[in-house]
């Protein structure tokens, strides 16, 4: 753990996809993709060191929001789904149209828990970044590319997002509240 500086293997994962395991809020559980062929995705509790089965669904990167929802993000063409430590079935929260090559992926929590940014993309065009909201409704525009992380500043109190461009790593100011860069 980072705390002790011990370290132990975490069951299953000798085997790992090349998805991105990723964190609850509270560092306590690990939520990662075991068995790539299965497609099983499991969560590994760090306390009791157990690990049980979350659902079988795959993803390529995922984020834990504060509630307890999950959502996975895939490159299948999939739209992003919901599951979580109570209800494991996966539920769609995005509508991709996969006729037209439409992916949506790379979901990541908003800190209010109930709107989350995700990236939309389409054979041939570039990316965007949209907001969208567990409540429903349609999806919001909020910039070009992708812009799949969000940090709030510890020195102006500001949110940014981070996203790849070609000059690399780019910070973009980012209004929580109003969705605007």
């Amino acid at each position: 753990t980072l705390a002790t500086g011990e370290a132990f293997e975490v069951p299953g994962s000798a085997i790992l996809a090349p998805a991105a395991p990723f964190w609850s809020p509270d560092s306590r559980q690990l939520a990662y993709l075991t068995q790539p062929g299965n497609f099983l995705t499991a969560v590994f509790d760090v306390a009791t060191r157990t690990s049980r089965e979350l659902c079988t669904c795959r993803f390529q990167r995922g984020s834990w929001g504060p509630t307890g929802v999950i959502l996975l993000g895939t490159l299948d063409g999939s739209p992003i789904q919901r599951v979580s430590l109570t209800d494991r079935l996966p539920s769609a929260v995005t509508r991709a149209e996969a006729t037209d090559g439409e992916l949506d992926s790379l979901p990541i929590w908003l800190p209010d828990g109930q709107r989350f940014l995700f990236t939309r993309s389409r054979p041939g065009s570039a990316p965007v970044t949209y907001a969208a909201s567990l409540d429903g409704g349609e999806p919001r525009r909020v910039a070009d590319g992708s812009w799949d992380l969000i940090a709030q500043s510890g020195i102006d109190g500001g949110a940014y997002l981070l996203g790849l461009e070609a000059a690399g790593l780019v910070a973009r100011s980012f209004d929580v509240s109003t969705l605007s860069v």
